[in-house]
């Protein structure tokens, strides 16, 4: 019997250790900044985030924050609105990226059918801090080219 109960004690502990890892050691931890893989090639942008308020002092009123990475000397910008305190996989509801030739491609929420885009904003709090991912296949305004992206934001503003 004592041999059992050490045995049941000692998988316990283990399952404790190894669920019990160090957060740290995450691979899921998002860097500071904004970071987009487009079309595979990892690019990192100036974030720069604007808050409006919409509708202020009525009961509808709320504030869009926009995210907008820029790169010296380039053409180059992306543009990501969501409203500020929400949060989960609906959170962003538009993103325009600028390729180098000043070509638009973008993501609407409202046109979902025509997009293949995921977003998860995580954290979105009134001490400002910003931090989330997204992924999909943004259309040029001609409907003609796409571009893929893939990227995080992790932003204090």
């Amino acid at each position: 019997m004592k041999k059992a109960t050490a045995i049941i004690l000692n998988l316990f502990l283990i399952f404790l250790l190894n669920s019990c890892s160090n957060d740290e050691d995450n691979n899921d931890k998002i860097p500071e900044g904004l970071t987009v893989e487009i079309n595979g090639k990892i690019t990192t942008f100036e974030p720069q985030i604007i808050e409006y308020v919409y509708n202020k002092g009525a009961i509808n009123e709320y504030t869009e924050l926009t995210i907008i990475g820029n790169i010296e000397n380039s053409n180059e910008r992306i543009f990501i609105s969501l409203n500020k305190g929400k949060t989960g996989s609906d959170a962003i509801h538009k993103l325009l990226y600028i390729n180098n030739k000043k070509e638009d491609h973008h993501y609407n929420s409202q046109d979902k059918k025509e997009f293949n885009f995921t977003s998860n904003t995580l954290i979105n709090t009134s001490e400002k801090k910003l931090e989330g991912r997204f992924s999909g296949i943004l259309l040029a305004a001609n409907k003609e080219t796409s571009t893929e992206l893939k990227g995080t934001f992790n932003i204090q503003y």
